[in-house]
């Protein structure tokens, strides 16, 4: 007798996999999870959340960490605090020192063009 399984897929913690009519399991693989995509950006108050799919319809979910304030000079009571640390934690702009970003210091036009460029690629 042949087997008969939808073509819906099932699937638990490690495997996706077809289910027989007759209680077999089918088709068994491990899932194939897709790219992390971010879907909560974290701040610096509440963390961010990304999730990945497999194509048997499994989702992950994983938390971000909060954005940690590394500079002395950029206080969280300042409008310019969450945009600093958002550019920070996607690697468009780094202070000038490790603890100051130095926010009166003149920007070139070396310096905005490459931040442009970082946070289009």
């Amino acid at each position: 007798m042949a087997h008969s399984a939808g073509e819906e897929w099932r699937h638990d913690v490690s495997s996706q996999r077809h289910d027989c009519n007759c209680g077999e399991k089918l088709d068994l693989a491990d899932h194939t999870f897709g790219e992390w995509m971010v879907t909560k950006e974290p701040t610096s108050t509440t963390e961010g959340e990304e999730t990945r799919s497999c194509s048997c319809g499994k989702t992950e979910t994983r938390k971000i960490p909060r954005l940690s304030n590394p500079f002395t000079d950029v206080s969280s009571d300042h409008y310019y605090y969450e945009p600093v640390l958002w550019a920070v934690n996607k690697g468009i702009t780094f202070g000038v020192y490790a603890d100051r970003f130095c926010l009166s210091q003149d920007c070139i036009r070396e310096q905005i063009v490459t931040s442009m460029y970082k946070a289009v690629h």
